[in-house]
């Protein structure tokens, strides 16, 4: 068969001009697609990667807050809390004391207390110390009043006291009658939650007003995360929930899910989770600058392929003769064919080897004459090949132009060697099909990477039995508390 036949024509001088001009377009057009395709993989891994993230911090948080919700409604229900606010005796309070002691010490939190009816504080874990909270006020808390209401109530909040940050769980405490006589109240800081941020960037939990509750970046706590109406900074001022650092948001639009953002001279994509209290939030602003090298690549690939069909229209237009141009551009051909860094083939109808280069060789290790004495269908991976035959079969049947596909070749030496494949079928005059012109591009390495990424996500995927051994932790604080009841009786 002949694959390339050189034929006089009148007007065979504008061939060699029109054929660079009409590659050229393509080439832009198909870079198009190549870059906006680029882009999506880009945003999609990016999309992926941070969704798991977000959902491993979120679930940590979620525990960490769970440990005194669970804990101060079995406070709030020992028989030695309710007679201290009855009648706090010096014998009541020391016993009183002595459970909030108990809970304290052996659950690690910060502190426990019994708030009266007014909300004045009247036994403390802390009595003992500077900061103590007996005698103080703490009837504005929210979570004074909704306990007060017969309600459990969860609060985040800085302490007045204190100044540390922690999570306030609060319950009714209740007489013999089923009276509401006051509130029994623990406090955890957020320590060990924050930790869960540390080793992420742009990693923050805010309240539902955007103020940075916690954050993977200690300078950002009680700023304001997105821009929000000035008369709410007032509103966050008088609620003393925080000691607002400053009142300028870190950035300069409301804060939305699944928006683009300028945050520290860098764009970055905005995903948030719900955790906790209505209202609160986990963030996290993913940088773009890895879906800016996909997009990079793209049009890297593009003006590279741009600039070698300029090139070759250049030197077109200096032929002189129509024979001289025919001739030099079946050389060129040559040399693209025999020098491409990728492998490139012509391939009969039937999957026999008709004209292969170096770099196909080399990818599969065999020799140009190895090859000719086989079809692509004798090196094709068995799992690979019904597909491979299935575009075939459409290519021939006109359904398709053309098609691209990974799959895996057998390597000569026996192991296998990941490629992407495009094909297309090139006709004679009356349509009859007359060879497939194949470009095979070996992935192994691309594929290495997946590999690679695939792992990280197995490390994500390690957060997550982290949470889950934080619940594990949550089953054994049920018997602890359970054995402090106990203890108590």
């Amino acid at each position: 068969m002949t694959l390339i036949k050189e034929k006089s024509s009148p007007s065979v001088k504008t061939l060699p001009l029109a054929i660079p001009v009409l590659l050229l377009v393509i080439t832009m057009i198909l870079g198009l697609f190549l870059v906006r395709f680029l882009e999506k993989v880009g945003y999609e891994n990016l999309r992926e990667q941070s969704q798991n993230i977000i959902n491993a911090m979120a679930r940590g948080i979620e525990n960490e807050m769970h440990a005194p919700q669970a804990a101060v409604q079995a406070l709030a229900g020992s028989p030695w809390i309710f007679p201290a606010l009855l009648d706090p005796s010096s014998e009541t309070l020391a016993n009183a004391h002595s459970v909030l002691d108990r809970y304290k010490d052996s659950l690690g939190f910060s502190v426990c207390y019994l708030l009266d009816l007014k909300g004045h504080a009247i036994a403390s874990s802390n009595r003992n110390m500077p900061d103590s909270f007996v005698g103080k006020d703490y009837s504005f808390r929210p979570y004074f009043k909704e306990a007060l209401g017969g309600k459990s109530s969860f609060y985040m909040a800085e302490g007045i006291t204190s100044r540390e940050r922690g999570f306030y769980a609060a319950h009714s405490v209740k007489d013999k009658q089923g009276t509401v006589i006051g509130v029994a109240v623990i406090k955890k800081n957020v320590q060990e939650a924050e930790s869960v941020l540390a080793s992420i960037k742009n990693l923050f939990f805010v309240s539902p007003d955007g103020v940075i509750f916690m954050s993977s970046a200690p300078g950002n706590i009680f700023k304001i995360l997105g821009s929000v109406d000035k008369t709410k900074v007032h509103e966050f001022l008088d609620s003393k929930q925080f000691t607002m650092t400053s009142p300028e948001p870190l950035l300069q639009e409301p804060l939305r899910s699944d928006s683009r953002v300028l945050f520290q001279g860098e764009y970055c994509w905005v995903f948030q989770k719900a955790v906790g209290s209505p209202g609160w939030s986990i963030v996290l602003l993913a940088p773009l600058h890895s879906v800016f090298n996909y997009t990079v690549l793209g049009w890297v690939i593009t003006v590279f392929m741009g600039a070698i069909i300029l090139i070759l229209a250049f030197w077109a237009s200096w032929r002189i003769t129509a024979q001289a141009i025919l001739r030099e551009s079946a050389e060129l051909f040559r040399t693209a064919f025999q020098f491409s860094g990728i492998g490139m083939a012509l391939v009969h109808p039937d999957g026999h080897w008709l004209r292969v280069n170096p770099s196909l060789c080399r990818i599969t290790g065999y020799s140009e004459e190895e090859l000719m004495e086989k079809t692509f269908q004798d090196i094709t991976c068995p799992e690979d090949l019904e597909t491979d035959l299935g575009f075939v079969e459409r290519l021939l049947a006109g359904d398709i132009q053309n098609y691209q596909m990974e799959k895996r070749y057998f390597h000569k030496d026996g192991h296998r060697v990941w490629i992407h494949l495009t094909v297309s079928l090139i006709r004679g005059r009356q349509g009859a099909p007359l060879y497939f012109v194949s470009q095979i591009e070996d992935i192994t390495g691309r594929k290495s990477a997946e590999l690679k990424l695939q792992e990280k996500i197995v490390e994500l995927e390690r957060f997550n039995k982290i949470a889950i051994g934080r619940e594990l932790k949550m089953i054994e604080l049920k018997e602890k508390i359970k054995a402090l009841e106990g203890g108590a009786q």
